[in-house]
This record gives C-alpha cells, structure tokens and sequence, in this order.
C-alpha cells in the first residue's frame, strides 16, 4: 500500500463513500482512481490506470499437444469397377458372420459364469450390429460430402468459364489499340468463333511425319532384332556353371601354359606381350591408316571382311 499522506497536507472530501473507502480520501497526483489506490497494491501491474479499448482481446486457445493419427480411406476418392461394394449384403455378412451354433450349453451351478457368458454373447452381436450400422452411415455420409463437394466444383468451373468467354467490353475495345481480329483469342472475338487460317500443305506434313514415324518403328524393330541375334550368337561363349569358371581360370592363369612364341601367340595371360596403346587404339578407329605392323593390318583386314560378311547375311558372326 502507498504511504499515506497526513490529513494537515491534503484537502479531503466529506462524501459517502462505499466501505472500502470510508477512510479519508486524498487527492494525489496520479491518474488512479480512489478504489485502485485504496485496494490495488503497488507491485500490481494494474496500479497504474492505463485505458483500455472498447474492442474485447482476441480469445488465444492452448495449442493441443499430439497429432491425431490419420483415418483410414475405407470408400475409395475415386470408384473403380473393381471396388468392392462396403454396403451390399454380401460383404455385411461376410464381415459380420451370424454366430455358429453350439448347441444348447451345459448347466452351470454358478449362474455368474452363465451371465457372463450371456453378457459376450450381447457384447458380440453389438459390435457386428455397430459396424453395419457404422459402415452404411459413413457411405451416406461420404455419398453427402461428395454431392457438395462437386456441386460447388461445378459451379466454380462455371463462373470461371463465364468469365473466361466474357467479351471484351466496348470502351476497352475503342481505348485499345487496334489489334487485327485474327490475332486475338476466340473469348475476344466479335462473333466469338476462331478464324481458321489456310493451311495448304497441311494433308502433306501429315502424311510426312506418318511415314517418318513408321520408318523409326521399322528401324528400331530391326536394332532389336539384331541384338538378338548377337545375343544368341554370343551366349555359347557364356559361363553358366562353375565347372567352366574353373576350366577357365585354369587355362588363362595356369603358370606351365602355352606362352606366346614366334609361331604360336599364347593364352596364358601373363604373357600376351603389351598392353595395347592408345596410338594402335585410335589407329584402329580411322581404319588403319597409318598402321605399319604386319600383324595388326592383317587383324585389321580379318575385322573388315568380317563386318561385311555380318553386313551381306544379316546377322553376327
């Protein structure tokens, strides 16, 4: 509470007051009323009056703490004819099966025992009642959703069409600049129709891009083929087993091989002479021009009657 101020140094008022203010009233120089500084403390924020607006404050809602788990699409967004129908008998019944009889139960001396099982008997027929019931009310539900849903799609496409086709308005057609009608859009047309514009050669780019695109489906029928017929060429080359890994292995690497000689050129691969450069490499690609080995020009001149050997019977060799 402020410290009060004596009664000599201050001008009181003799008025009736309430009873929280039955004590001497003051005149301080302060915007606070009498009843705040009789009642509100100092360290109270509200001690010092600051005025308030008319408009109420915005109501802040605590954030809710977790997620809700996603539900479950139990009617598809879009229905195909391979749905399953959730609503007919058929699925009811075979989601819900009727129980099988049991016969009649045997006699309990305790008739705890026969109520509760009177009471899962109950407890089961709810539950298939509940889900038939849940099942054909989420249909209608979704079936209600639905109509709205494409009633308010369909009228937004339409207002949107209509504003799309809307002609232009007069004043924006004499205040703009001219414009040949055969360059604006159909919507902005005066007869709204688009003007078609002489095509001549139309029928004979048609028929030209026809026939292009047959001859690339012609010209890649035939690249399939051929490799085809180069994968089956090569596949008697193929390891299938490990027996063949094995022979293999043993004729390349094996130390007491066939090493290469003046006569005969080797397989085992420690010793085939060297590595092919990258000179004899591009040598090879602008078809042996300046090659000056015996050796390689015959290789080269096998490679060629080869690939024109493979050129004139049409397949791999």
């Amino acid at each position: 509470m402020p410290p009060g101020i004596h009664t000599h140094h201050a001008v009181s008022t003799v008025t009736k007051l309430p009873r929280c203010l039955r004590t001497p009233s003051v005149r301080y120089l302060s915007t606070t009323t009498r009843c705040s500084l009789a009642v509100i403390p100092p360290e109270s924020p509200k001690f010092v009056d600051v005025p308030r607006s008319l408009q109420p404050d915005a109501i802040k809602h605590r954030p809710m703490k977790g997620t809700l788990p996603v539900p479950r699409k139990i009617f598809p967004h879009v229905p195909s004819p391979t749905d399953i129908d959730k609503t007919s008998p058929t699925y009811l019944y075979a989601v819900t099966p009727p129980p099988q009889p049991k016969g009649p139960p045997p006699p309990f001396t305790d008739p705890t025992t026969a109520a509760f099982i009177s009471w899962k008997a109950r407890q089961a027929e709810a539950r298939r009642r509940n889900l038939r019931e849940g099942l054909i009310e989420l249909s209608l539900r979704k079936q209600a959703s639905d109509k709205i849903r494409n009633r308010r799609s369909a009228k937004r496409s339409a207002e949107r069409e209509r504003l799309v086709q809307m002609p232009m308005r007069e004043d924006e057609r004499l205040t703009g600049p001219t414009i040949l009608q055969s360059q604006l859009p159909a919507r902005l047309r005066r007869n709204g129709r688009p003007a078609q514009l002489p095509d001549p050669d139309r029928e004979a780019r048609i028929r030209a891009a026809r026939q292009n695109t047959a001859r690339h489906e012609m010209e890649r029928s035939e690249e399939r083929r051929d490799q085809l017929h180069t994968l089956y060429m090569n596949a008697n080359t193929f390891i299938t087993n490990e027996a063949q890994l094995n022979a293999v292995v043993e004729r390349v690497f094996h130390d007491t091989r066939q090493f290469a000689s003046e006569k005969v050129e080797g397989e085992n691969v420690w010793n085939l002479g060297f590595q092919t450069t990258v000179a004899e490499m591009l040598d090879d690609v602008n078809e042996g021009k300046k090659a000056t080995d015996a050796g390689r020009k015959g290789k080269l001149v096998q490679e060629r009657y080869k690939q024109i050997a493979e050129v004139l019977t049409g397949g791999k060799m």
